[in-house]
Protein backbone atom coordinates (compact mmCIF):
# COMPACT_ATOMS: atom_id res chain seq x y z
CA UNK A 1 0.00 0.00 0.00
CA UNK A 2 1.32 3.32 -1.06
CA UNK A 3 1.79 5.93 2.03
CA UNK A 4 1.25 9.32 0.53
CA UNK A 5 0.16 10.86 3.84
CA UNK A 6 2.57 12.93 6.51
CA UNK A 7 1.83 13.22 9.67
CA UNK A 8 3.90 15.14 12.53
CA UNK A 9 3.21 14.10 16.70
CA UNK A 10 4.43 15.48 19.73
CA UNK A 11 5.42 13.48 22.62
CA UNK A 12 7.09 14.35 25.92
CA UNK A 13 10.66 13.75 26.46
CA UNK A 14 9.95 10.38 28.28
CA UNK A 15 7.41 8.94 25.96
CA UNK A 16 9.76 9.33 22.80
CA UNK A 17 12.00 8.03 24.78
CA UNK A 18 10.04 4.78 25.44
CA UNK A 19 8.58 5.09 22.13
CA UNK A 20 12.46 4.38 20.51
CA UNK A 21 13.30 1.81 22.89
CA UNK A 22 10.26 -0.28 22.22
CA UNK A 23 10.57 0.06 18.32
CA UNK A 24 14.51 -0.84 18.92
CA UNK A 25 13.28 -4.12 21.19
CA UNK A 26 11.31 -4.97 18.23
CA UNK A 27 13.47 -4.40 15.58
CA UNK A 28 11.03 -1.57 13.39
CA UNK A 29 11.00 1.52 12.26
CA UNK A 30 8.46 4.21 14.39
CA UNK A 31 7.04 4.29 11.72
CA UNK A 32 6.54 0.88 11.24
CA UNK A 33 5.75 0.34 14.67
CA UNK A 34 2.83 2.93 14.79
CA UNK A 35 1.31 1.31 11.62
CA UNK A 36 1.27 -1.93 14.00
CA UNK A 37 -0.22 -0.61 17.09
CA UNK A 38 -2.76 1.26 15.29
CA UNK A 39 -4.05 -1.80 13.25
CA UNK A 40 -3.16 -4.48 15.71
CA UNK A 41 -4.35 -2.90 18.85
CA UNK A 42 -8.37 -2.06 19.93
CA UNK A 43 -8.93 1.15 22.24
CA UNK A 44 -12.36 0.13 24.23
CA UNK A 45 -14.59 3.48 23.89
CA UNK A 46 -17.18 3.23 26.68
CA UNK A 47 -20.81 3.66 25.15
CA UNK A 48 -21.47 5.98 28.18
CA UNK A 49 -21.40 9.81 28.68
CA UNK A 50 -19.56 11.42 31.05
CA UNK A 51 -21.98 12.07 33.61
CA UNK A 52 -23.56 8.65 33.65
CA UNK A 53 -20.08 6.74 34.03
CA UNK A 54 -19.70 9.54 37.30
CA UNK A 55 -22.98 8.68 38.46
CA UNK A 56 -22.21 5.25 37.69
CA UNK A 57 -18.87 5.46 40.20
CA UNK A 58 -20.24 6.62 42.87
CA UNK A 59 -23.00 4.49 43.30
CA UNK A 60 -20.04 1.57 43.00
CA UNK A 61 -18.99 3.60 45.95
CA UNK A 62 -21.89 3.36 47.76
CA UNK A 63 -22.24 0.04 47.19
CA UNK A 64 -19.16 -0.68 47.79
CA UNK A 65 -19.46 0.98 51.47
CA UNK A 66 -22.67 -0.65 52.22
CA UNK A 67 -20.73 -4.34 51.33
CA UNK A 68 -18.25 -3.17 54.09
CA UNK A 69 -21.11 -2.64 56.50
CA UNK A 70 -22.38 -6.11 56.07
CA UNK A 71 -19.29 -7.60 56.21
CA UNK A 72 -18.94 -5.94 59.90
CA UNK A 73 -22.26 -6.82 60.66
CA UNK A 74 -21.86 -10.32 59.61
CA UNK A 75 -18.28 -10.47 62.11
CA UNK A 76 -20.16 -9.27 65.15
CA UNK A 77 -23.25 -11.40 64.57
CA UNK A 78 -20.66 -14.43 64.47
CA UNK A 79 -18.67 -13.27 66.90
CA UNK A 80 -21.80 -12.85 69.26
CA UNK A 81 -23.62 -15.42 67.97
CA UNK A 82 -26.57 -13.31 67.32
CA UNK A 83 -28.68 -10.47 66.57
CA UNK A 84 -29.45 -7.67 69.13
CA UNK A 85 -31.52 -4.37 68.38
CA UNK A 86 -28.47 -2.40 67.61
CA UNK A 87 -27.84 -4.77 64.72
CA UNK A 88 -31.00 -5.43 63.43
CA UNK A 89 -31.31 -1.77 62.97
CA UNK A 90 -27.81 -1.32 61.16
CA UNK A 91 -29.49 -3.56 58.82
CA UNK A 92 -32.76 -2.01 58.45
CA UNK A 93 -30.82 1.09 57.95
CA UNK A 94 -28.49 -1.10 54.94
CA UNK A 95 -31.79 -2.07 53.52
CA UNK A 96 -33.07 1.59 52.98
CA UNK A 97 -29.67 2.87 51.67
CA UNK A 98 -30.23 0.23 49.01
CA UNK A 99 -33.48 1.18 48.38
CA UNK A 100 -32.35 4.46 48.04
CA UNK A 101 -29.94 3.74 45.41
Amino acid sequence: MKKSVRKTFRFSEEDAQTLSQKCSAAKMSESDFIRKVIHDTSIKVSPYKKEKLELMRERNFELNRIGQNLNQIARYVNYNRGLDREVLSKLIQLERMINDL
